[in-house]
């Protein structure tokens, strides 16, 4: 992944969210920017440094704090694109300063190490636009829909942008550790699934191909899983590199199959 935000601009801190904001001004940091973020990114990809360190939101009991997000700054990183001044939603009109692509380019890249450093998952609750923290925390806002509408993809509507967002983050951060899986005397190779806090995932497409169980109503969370002649299971499910995985471990304990792992060979064996 490409290193691009100083190592002095993420103090340890307990951190639990990333919000992606844009400024509503022009492609520059000013100081009033510089107060509502934690990290600004030019037009150009130039990234510039808030006035509140990113450990100053650990707590807002003090006041002193990046106010990037009415109601929802405690242990959440602000970051902002520096555009989209004089902007209209509907009809769509990007202003006279528009978000370029670069930027954006640029914005996850930052976003994706913030995670790594943070050690923050990514989904719609910890990685999001300003504009889906009220559907998704149930926090109210201000009308507020940034940054869900792209001026360079503008057939994108806002959950595609959102999601859009959240996977190519999950791209530009390292692989997760490969395992490899045997289900149902059937192998599924390393490539095709990994370990994630403790869980293993395995690829949608492989449980089908390989075990030619089926795989429906896949959602960023959860998919319907039915093995040969078992009962449809609801299990949870995690996107990686554009492909969606289900969770081996709530799939063994629903199909009340063993699961064992073996670390010389980073082999888990399911039933």
């Amino acid at each position: 992944m490409t290193t691009v935000v100083p190592e002095a601009w993420m103090p340890p801190a307990d951190m639990r969210r990333v919000i992606i904001h844009w400024t509503a001004g022009g492609h520059r940091a000013n100081d009033v920017d510089r107060a509502a973020y934690h990290i600004l990114v030019e037009e150009t990809g130039r990234l510039v440094r808030g006035t509140h360190s990113i450990a100053d939101n650990v707590s807002t009991a003090d006041g002193d704090y990046a106010a990037h997000t009415l109601g929802c700054n405690t242990r959440s990183i602000g970051v902002s694109m520096c555009c989209m001044a004089g902007c209209c939603q509907t009809p769509f009109d990007a202003g006279r300063f528009p978000m370029s692509e670069r930027q954006w380019t640029a914005m996850l890249h930052v976003v994706a190490q913030l995670c790594r450093r943070y050690g923050i998952d990514v989904t719609p609750t910890t990685v999001l636009g300003h504009g889906e923290v009220q559907a998704s925390l149930g926090i109210k806002q201000k009308s507020k829909w940034d940054p869900m509408v792209l001026p360079f993809r503008p057939e994108l509507a806002p959950a595609q942008v959102g999601a859009l967002l959240r996977e190519c983050v999950r791209d530009l951060l390292e692989p997760p550790p490969r395992v490899t899986v045997l289900m149902s005397g059937a192998v599924i190779a390393e490539d095709a699934a990994f370990l994630q806090d403790g869980h293993v995932f395995v690829a949608a497409d492989d449980v089908r191909r390989i075990l030619g169980w089926t795989v429906t109503a896949v959602d960023d969370d959860e998919a319907d899983v039915r093995a040969s002649g078992e009962r449809t299971l609801r299990v949870p499910t995690t996107r990686h590199a554009g492909r969606t995985y289900v969770s081996g471990r709530e799939l063994a304990d629903a199909l009340d199959r063993p699961a064992t792992w073996d670390p010389g060979s980073r082999t888990v064996t399911i039933g």
